[in-house]
This record gives structure tokens, C-alpha cells and sequence, in this order.
């Protein structure tokens, strides 16, 4: 009796040691949803390339599309508000290379499903679609 309660208990103690499959899942309400490649032109006919990790950072490009030269590119971090799931803020950081300094904006995002707007203030700058 003894032993097939100590396989019931090993048996059970294995099953409860499964890996924890929600760390992966981009739908659930958490900010992995803003996680991934997103592009668009704005009123400028500048393209923006924003690419979103899980750990609250990630790149962007800023590209001339008549030109087609890349205006600005630098790093992101952003925020994510966990009680709407769909807005945020970036902050977008540019290393100036002609003044040698460190140039940061920070904007306002909001998500609804693959569309993300990026607004400085009232004042809306990009959107976006996720790739």
C-alpha cells in the first residue's frame, strides 16, 4: 500500500512539473501583443520600421521614401499599460553623430488588433501595421 502511494505522489510531483506555456502566448492580455515588426508611412512620405522585443526595447528606422535614405534610426524602450492591454508610451533614442549627443521622444501608441497609431501629443504621426 505503501508503494502505490509513493508512485501516486512521484506520478503526480512529474506531471505538475510541465514547462509553463503562457510565457509564449502573444494573445494574452499582457504586451506581448505589441511584440514584432510593424511598418508605415506617414503625411511626410517617411517610412517607419519599428521593431517591439518582449523586454520592453527594442529598434527603429526612419526612412526618406522618395529619397530612400535613411533619415534617423536608433533604439526604443517602451511601456505598456496593463490595465487598457492596448496603449503605451515610446520612447525613441537617437545618438546624434554630427553633435555627439543622445536625442530621446517620447510618444503615446494604441493598438487595435494588427494596427498601431503613434501620436506626439494630440498630434498623429504614424500608422502602422504589423507584419
Amino acid at each position: 500500500m505503501l508503494a502505490v502511494m509513493m508512485v501516486s505522489m512521484l506520478s503526480l510531483g512529474i506531471a505538475s512539473c510541465g514547462g509553463d506555456d503562457d510565457d509564449d502566448d502573444d494573445s494574452s492580455s499582457s504586451s506581448y501583443g505589441i511584440v514584432g515588426t510593424w511598418s508605415g508611412v506617414n503625411n511626410y512620405n517617411e517610412k517607419l520600421d519599428l521593431t517591439i522585443n518582449k523586454g520592453g526595447d527594442g529598434s527603429y528606422i526612419i526612412t526618406d521614401e522618395y529619397y530612400k535614405e535613411v533619415v534617423e534610426n536608433g533604439k526604443i524602450t517602451y511601456t505598456f499599460d496593463e490595465d487598457t492591454h492596448s496603449e503605451g508610451t515610446i520612447i525613441f533614442i537617437y545618438h546624434d553623430k554630427y553633435y555627439k549627443t543622445k536625442e530621446t521622444s517620447t510618444y503615446y501608441f494604441e493598438i487595435e488588433g494588427k494596427e498601431m497609431s503613434i501620436y506626439d501629443g494630440n498630434y498623429h504621426l504614424w500608422d502602422l501595421t504589423k507584419k
